[in-house]
């Protein structure tokens, strides 16, 4: 058995190469630990990247590192969907559907919340922390990013209250049906127990996976991705308040600046000279501004960075100047 060594979280603003960061910093990985990368973007690219097929299921790309990009309806059909089923099947017992004919309709996963939908994409690192000892997630753009990382830690914690602290009510359903209809109390007891009965296995199933979702991001290395330019710097900025108020800017480690214009490409062309001197600007500012971080630079490279080949290139040239414990062990489980 093996126990996770780390998680490693990249995000950023769209198209500033964090997947491809991601994907490189797995095969980085793989060179002495057996790494999975997970996409946790609905729209995923690690297959283009890898330039295989990947899909739903954990393949092999090479020794030592394996890849998966999950589909949220078939994950939340599978972690969410007791849940719902319970649901129905109460609703079933007391006959709701009489007085609302079109509800179980939609109880079902494909009317879930997108941000919710994608917070199952946690299980993969939950189901596979005895297995791999480095587990990479590609998070989606910003504001997707926040979403996945606020539903297990507030949202689904409240869910789960509702029906497994003995202070409340087991469902809000519950409270719904004694405010509109006025039912005897008889009923209203019975309602309760069927409730209570049905969602308290399930619900406790639930709050365990979600302190283990928590447990893993509060171990977790989060790494941000951003471009030598203001709308990418500052929202890069934006990302790291946010992180700090959720409590994991102690959790960030690297920042990454990605498609800097190499000093040697510039000679004497004055239109990328000018870019070069742009870029240099926000470089330092980023330093200055993640003084407590590490900042590495990553240049714009003359090949296109697709495939196995292109990624081990890319990685190192990355991580020339920082060793893999570095890389990999900055914040180990």
């Amino acid at each position: 058995m093996i126990n996770v060594k780390s998680l490693i979280l990249f995000g950023g603003k769209g198209g500033t190469g964090k997947s491809t960061m991601a994907a490189a910093t797995a095969v980085f990985a793989s060179k002495r630990y057996k790494t999975l990368i997970v996409s946790f973007d609905i729209a995923h690219s690690l297959s283009d990247i890898f330039n295989t097929t990947i899909g739903e299921n954990v393949i092999r790309i090479r020794s030592n590192l394996f890849a998966v990009e999950p589909d949220p309806n078939k994950t939340s059909e599978k972690y969410a969907g007791p849940l719902l089923e319970s649901i129905r099947s109460s609703f079933d017992d007391l006959n709701v559907d009489k007085i609302f004919p079109h509800i179980k309709e939609i109880l079902k996963v494909e009317f879930l919340p997108t941000a919710l939908k994608n917070t199952t994409f946690f299980e993969y690192i939950i189901e596979n922390a005895e297995e791999y000892e480095v587990i990479i997630a590609d998070f989606p753009p910003t504001a997707s990013m926040f979403a996945l990382l606020e539903v297990p830690r507030v949202h689904l914690d409240q869910l789960i209250s509702l029906v497994t602290e003995e202070n409340k009510k087991p469902v809000t359903f519950y409270e719904f049906i004694s405010g509109a209809f006025n039912p005897s109390e008889v009923f209203l007891k019975h309602l309760k127990n069927i409730a209570a009965e049905r969602f308290f296995k399930v619900a406790e199933d639930l709050r365990e996976r979600a302190i283990k979702i928590l447990n893993h991001l509060s171990k977790a290395s989060f790494r941000l991705v951003t471009l030598p330019e203001k709308a990418s710097v500052e929202q890069t900025y934006r990302i790291a308040k946010q992180l700090r108020m959720l409590n994991y800017y102690n959790n960030l480690d690297i920042v990454y600046i990605n498609k800097i214009i190499p000093s040697s490409a510039v000679s004497e062309n004055q239109f990328l000279r000018s870019i070069k001197k742009m870029q240099q600007k926000y470089i330092s500012e980023v330093k200055a501004k993640f003084s407590d971080k590490i900042v590495l630079e990553v240049p714009e490279l003359n090949f296109e960075l697709i495939g196995l080949n292109a990624l081990e290139n890319l990685a190192e040239v990355m991580y020339r100047d920082c060793p893999l414990d570095v890389v990999i062990d900055r914040l180990s489980f």
